[in-house]
């Protein structure tokens, strides 16, 4: 009798040491659940048949069958609608959004000119108050930073445990009148000045030419340095009235030069830029000013 019992004992140990195995088992298949990448919607049946040898029989321990969160496939048809500084940016929901999305990650990143690289990368979530929503469609509106830049927009679905891959879609905003030049310096002869520059830091468009003025009293010279086949130069002299009342005199030294050979066609977008001014006068001080301009106009004029 007392070797029959212990053998109960025994076999009820082990039916206790089935269930911890097989609540074991159960945790690894969710955790592995959980840490899967797929963006299909995946189900993972836990169940887990054991046999027991105890005196009361075979016991059968069935887990459940449990559908988990995934990553979101990516938004589909993804549209920019540009509207100079700000878009409309446009999507549908994903096709295997594997949970309920809750938000949109929304972003953007920008560059100035097509030779430089992205800035870092502006990211909101977009909840349902600040989108437009129209059965699986949606719609936000973003402000941006700059004119004429070049952005690249990207919107990813998020459910409740994953942020889902997202699709990218690169547009530039319209033109505008570009920022100052940079990098303005000059060198000096006895008869000639060159004059450095480098592009705007904010072009906000192509820029296409420059408008370089050097002025002494009176008189204004000015060259065109442009990506056009076709440059020029223009001299301006003030006409004052004469003090007698006679003929408009023009106050015109003939020690200037200011038609000076054609310059040679920039780049659209050059980086750096240079242009020797001479015939110059010996030991006189000139005021320098170098405009841009692209196709919507000209931006501010820097001088030295």
């Amino acid at each position: 009798m007392m070797n029959a019992f212990k053998r109960s004992q025994w076999t009820y140990s082990q039916v206790l040491i089935v269930h911890l195995a097989v609540l074991i088992i159960n945790i690894q298949v969710l955790e592995a659940a959980t840490t899967r990448e797929s963006t299909e919607p995946t189900t993972y049946d836990t169940t887990t048949p054991t046999t027991s040898i105890n005196i009361l029989g075979p016991i059968n321990i069935r887990g459940p069958t449990i559908s988990q969160y995934t990553k979101p496939s990516e938004p589909l048809n993804v549209e920019v609608d540009v509207l100079y500084k700000t878009v409309n940016l446009k999507w549908d929901t994903p096709k295997f959004p594997n949970g309920v999305i809750s938000a949109y990650t929304v972003c953007f990143a920008y560059k100035h000119y097509r030779d430089q690289s992205n800035s870092e990368t502006n990211c909101t979530n977009k909840t349902a108050p600040e989108m437009d929503m129209t059965g699986n469609h949606f719609e936000t509106r973003l402000s941006l930073p700059f004119a004429g830049a070049f952005y690249i927009f990207s919107v990813a679905a998020v459910n409740k445990m994953f942020t889902g891959r997202a699709i990218s879609v690169t547009r530039r905003t319209y033109e505008s009148t570009p920022g100052r030049v940079t990098g303005l310096y000059s060198q000096a002869t006895n008869t000639t000045i060159t004059v450095i520059w480098s592009r705007p830091g904010v072009p906000n468009g192509d820029i296409e030419r420059y408008q370089l003025q050097w002025i002494k009293g009176e008189v204004n010279c000015t060259v065109f340095i442009s990506t056009y086949k076709r440059t020029y130069s223009a001299r301006e002299v003030t006409i004052k009235p004469s003090l007698t009342y006679g003929p408009l005199t023009s106050e015109e030294p003939d020690d200037d030069n200011c038609f000076l050979p054609t310059p040679d066609p920039i780049r659209v977008n050059q980086e750096n830029m240079r242009y020797t001014i001479d015939s110059l006068e010996h030991n006189k001080e000139y005021e320098l000013l170098v405009t841009p301009f692209t196709t919507t106009g000209r931006g501010p004029s820097s001088n030295i």
